[in-house]
């Protein structure tokens, strides 16, 4: 069952309280989130987070929180949370009676005989936040005090107290127009019942974020409060707090709060529970669409990006948008190569997989949609040339050598998607011949031979019919073995490395695999045995003595854990595609095992999505981002494999096919 509610033993418990985070996105590239005692536990939590593309392509954190203050017969409750060194204060959380995640983040105080209630909403497709607040049982009139708590920073980055920041506030409608540096955009802070704003400007120093401090970041800030509003309320009566980059109609927001709210759905099941966390990921402007790869320091990275899209867009119905997002991307193609960072001017070319996945991408589309006859036509040219590039050579030594096989890397360049670098250098270099990148290679050539024969391009299937059967004897001859019974993961000048990895996965997981079929079985169950968990596949052995149990602590020791042995969620769709394709229904069995132990992570840690990695010892503490858009978009193509694995094996139990 999806949790929806924690209960005040549950919130009390302020370590176990603060490992539980809420997101709200705007579908625009806002965000807000925190923990659901209310504290901030890291730089990255805060009220109204936004782009400012007029500074860089990063998130900013405009409020960090607004905290409340109640007056109730004659006694004041301060119901916010800080960490400060050496105390929390205040202790608001331990007035919260209940936390409830759906639809929207609702925490119910309760301060004696008085009850308060405070929502919190990000309307769809809007770049502001709301927050309702409701006095649901009082004997008599509350004063409710509410401090903004400004940053206007860079999320990375942390802000201490100084004498540039412009401390000169604005009236707007109903409230204050507030712009701490002069390259921000302004930011309104609006109610919808008349309030005082009473100026009372400070600094509070030293707020603490204890998740920035056990990642070995800096964690310490000052947040500058410019002063409050303060109303008088009673039994009924409602207030909402708008907070946003443009000044509302402050009259409205009541009716605004309502009709936002009406539109969020409930989150019942896991199907919709994944349903909301895909959504999450997608952002829309006026000039794109994009994935962004992860909360809360990822952008939007063309690996993550087209590996993402199958599941998070093409099992979810939505075809438009992953053609604008195929589409947008074509420009910035250069020398068979797909930017893994940026656009533009700040593209970055990076990796030697980025290209390979965006076929695979199109290739799904084809499969989902049933339009292989017409992928020819519309991006024939660009696979064209990414496989040419690919076949001559391009940058970072990417090129097919004369046994058709692809090579790629360069001294101090990590070019697959396992590219943790310390000090300078590759924790798992793979230089050479990576398994999964000949296995994508492979495929790359079989769909296109595939789609080209279908719309009669006859020059370019003679050129390249030879080379799938001299990729396929290479592939097995370069990376099989027949007494350890499994592939290698990189052979660079002959050397083989034997270490047990999930990147083999993908060789049997690929539309075309170049591993015959009576190796198929073998190197499933290796993988298996030696790196299935529930929560994903480890990225090493637990018996090679290169393994690490713990991603955690400072960068460089997280990145030392990265690829050697933490577990990835998102090779989860790989190993159960491979897994149905090879065993039928005995894999069906095994591949709804895997969907079901699912189930029970969809609030670790972050409430109704998943995370980007876990520790590879048990009990495989979830670690890294909260939430990996790879991560949902593969549950959701599990689940989509799933139904039409039924589907067929009904068909052929009916006799119609």
């Amino acid at each position: 069952m999806i949790r929806t509610c924690f209960d005040k033993e549950f919130i009390g418990d302020f370590d176990k309280s603060s490992s539980k985070e809420y997101l709200l996105t705007s579908g625009q590239g806002a965000y807000c989130a925190s923990t659901i005692n209310g504290g901030n536990t890291r730089k990255y939590h805060g009220l109204f987070v936004i782009t400012q593309p007029q500074i860089d392509d990063n998130e900013h954190l405009i409020v960090s929180a607004i905290d409340e203050q109640i007056i109730y017969k004659q006694k004041t409750f301060e119901v916010s949370t800080h960490k400060y060194p050496e105390i929390i204060y205040p202790e608001g959380y331990k007035y919260i009676e209940d936390f409830f995640g759906n639809p929207v983040p609702k925490w119910i105080y309760n301060l004696e005989d008085c009850v308060f209630i405070k929502e919190i909403m990000m309307p769809e497709n809007e770049n502001a936040i709301m927050i309702r607040y409701t006095v649901a049982d009082a004997a008599e009139k509350i004063r409710l005090n509410l401090s903004p708590f400004l940053a206007f920073r860079n999320v990375n980055e942390l802000k201490r107290a100084n004498l540039i920041a412009n401390k000169k506030i604005q009236d707007a409608s109903n409230g204050i127009k507030v712009q701490l540096y002069s390259e921000y955009s302004p930011a309104y802070i609006q109610t919808s019942l008349k309030a005082e704003f009473v100026g009372a400007p400070d600094w509070y120093y030293n707020i603490e974020y204890p998740q920035e401090q056990s990642r070995g970041y800096d964690y310490r800030e000052d947040l500058y409060v410019p002063g409050h509003f303060s109303i008088s309320l009673k039994k009924g009566d409602k207030l909402i707090v708008y907070i946003g980059l443009d000044e509302c109609n402050s009259k409205a927001l009541g009716n605004r709060f309502t009709a936002a709210l009406k539109k969020k759905p409930l989150i019942n099941t896991e199907k919709d529970c994944l349903a909301h966390a895909a959504k999450q990921f997608i952002i829309k402007t006026e000039d794109e669409v994009k994935i962004k790869a992860g909360y809360y320091w990822f952008g939007s990275w063309g690996r993550d990006t087209f590996i993402s899209l199958p599941g998070l867009l093409l099992a979810t119905g939505h075809t438009k948008e992953f053609t604008e997002i195929i589409k947008s991307s074509l420009p910035d193609l250069k020398k068979g190569l797909l930017p893994n960072i940026g656009r533009g001017k700040n593209a970055v070319y990076n990796s030697v997989d980025t290209s390979l996945w965006f076929i695979w991408a199109i290739q799904q589309y084809a499969i989902y949609t049933n339009t292989h006859a017409k992928i020819w036509a519309e991006y024939g040219r660009y696979l064209t040339e990414i496989l040419e590039n690919y076949m001559k050579g391009t940058l970072y030594n990417i090129k097919m050598e004369s046994d058709g096989l692809i090579h790629a890397g360069q001294q101090d360049m990590a070019l697959t998607w396992m590219d943790a670098i310390v000090k300078g250098k590759p924790v798992t270099p793979r230089t050479g011949k990576a398994v999964e990148i000949n296995a994508l290679w492979y495929n790359a050539i079989c769909f296109c031979i595939e789609v080209a024969k279908l719309a009669g391009d006859n020059d370019f299937t003679i050129k390249w019919e030879a080379y799938p059967e001299q990729i396929r004897q290479s592939f097995i001859e370069t990376f099989w073995d027949k007494d350890k019974r499994y592939l290698a993961d990189c052979v660079h000048n002959g050397i083989a490395d034997w270490s047990i990895r999930p990147n083999q996965v993908f060789a049997l997981s690929m539309p075309y695999s170049p591993v015959p079929e009576y190796l198929r079985r073998s190197i499933l169950e290796v993988v298996k045995e030696e790196l299935l968990t529930t929560k994903g596949l480890r990225t090493l052995s637990q018996r090679d003595r290169n393994y690490q149990g713990k991603c955690e602590g400072d960068q460089d020791t997280r990145d030392l854990a990265y690829h050697q042995g933490t577990v990835w969620p998102w090779l989860l769709g790989h190993f159960a595609q491979a897994y149905m394709n090879e065993y039928g229904l005995n894999g069906l069995l095994e591949t709804e095992k895997i969907h079901n132990d699912y189930k029970e992570l969809l609030n670790d840690p972050c409430l109704y999505t998943i995370p980007e990695i876990y520790n590879g010892d048990y009990p495989h503490q979830s670690v890294g981002a909260v939430a990996q858009a790879w991560s949902v978009a593969e549950l959701l193509r599990i689940e989509y494999l799933l139904t039409k694995f039924i589907e067929r094996e009904e068909l052929y139990q009916t006799g119609v096919v």
